[in-house]
């Protein structure tokens, strides 16, 4: 006979791990320091992809007169690009590492349920000798 117990317990966990659990159990492969990082970096680099599009796309929609009204001359206008690019990714890092902070600490507590989930369907089942 199937004790309803450990039937529950199973399928509790085989619904985390086919749902959830999967991007759960991979962020837990890492430290904190680690998931936070690396994601901040793939941010870093799209943020800094869409910026490029985003100036291009400016350069287009003015049909490139952005270009001929340099008065102050090339240098004021890089350096007004440099500013706006700095106070974009740093709004847009701050944003990523408080998202993914929170994100990485979520997946540790559901993690850290599922393990505890996992012991105690493996305290049901004991050592394998009475059955």
């Amino acid at each position: 006979m199937v004790d309803e117990e450990k039937l529950k317990q199973m399928t509790k966990l085989a619904v985390y791990e086919a749902g959830e659990g999967k991007k759960d159990l991979k962020i837990g492969e890492f430290n904190r320091w680690d998931y936070v990082t690396m994601q901040m970096a793939k941010g870093w680099i799209y943020s800094t992809v869409a910026f490029g599009i985003m100036g291009v796309c400016e350069l287009v929609y003015r049909d490139f007169t952005l270009l001929d009204r340099l008065e102050n001359g090339l240098g004021a206008f890089i350096a007004g690009l440099v500013i706006h690019y700095l106070i974009i990714e740093f709004g847009y890092q701050a944003i990523c590492f408080f998202v993914y902070n929170i994100r990485f600490t979520k997946a540790l507590k559901e993690t850290k349920r599922y393990e505890r989930m996992l012991g105690r369907l493996l305290h049901y089942y004991g050592d394998g000798s009475n059955e």
